[in-house]
């Protein structure tokens, strides 16, 4: 039986958190090209040797049917990655997992386990996401498996199409070493995902 988005997610944030959010970092205004900036190699190549981080934030979900919001954790080592969604009160779920397994835990109720997090999204929410692509693409890379059209403004990635998903970058924070997105949007079909990342650690 599919769960629904409300259910799982439920009460989690819903109306605070990307409406009108005053904490929100600006967002990139300069127009996009095709060509990539100078130094986009050398920056590409350093995203894809960052294996080992983590970030925390908020993300909504929307769908043709229903939406939600919550806040978000992610933790990624090589392959293997743990998200989670979570509200003031303690509702939440959790997946985690591989390319080769993946299990769900909502807030009350039993484990559920598949053998990909793409295959466990599909069957209890009816939407496919690719966790494993979606690990480059919220560094600010292409996945390097598939091809891929982007283009760029002085940050970085401005749009990427890949996996027949649309990616925005809104925002970056430069740390000096690396830049990395403070607002992603990714689209596909009806569904709409909209990260925002107040806090990203490196080499975990």
């Amino acid at each position: 039986m599919k769960l629904s988005l409300t259910r799982v997610i439920g009460t989690l944030l819903v109306a605070t958190v990307f409406a009108g959010c005053s904490s929100a970092p600006p967002q990139v205004t300069e127009p996009s090209v095709s060509t990539p900036p100078p130094g986009w190699q050398q920056q590409y190549d350093q995203l894809l040797a960052l294996e080992s981080w983590a970030l925390q934030g908020k993300i909504g979900i929307r769908t043709a049917d229903d939406s939600a919001s919550a806040g978000v954790s992610w933790k990624q080592q090589q392959d293997r990655f743990n998200i989670t969604l979570a509200g003031p009160f303690g509702q939440g779920a959790t997946i985690s997992g591989s390319r080769r397994d993946a299990t769900l835990e909502v807030s009350g109720q039993q484990p559920i386990s598949a053998g990909s997090p793409e295959e466990l999204l599909a069957y209890q929410f009816g939407w496919e996401f690719p966790v494993q692509a979606a690990r480059y693409w919220v560094k600010g890379a292409p996945a390097p498996e598939s091809s891929y059209q982007a283009k760029f403004n002085s940050q970085g990635l401005a749009e990427l199409d890949q996996n027949g998903w649309h990616i925005q970058y809104r925002n970056y924070v430069d740390n000096g070493q690396l830049k990395l997105p403070t607002k992603v949007v990714l689209t596909r079909d009806e569904l709409k995902l909209t990260l925002l990342v107040r806090n990203w650690q490196k080499g975990l």
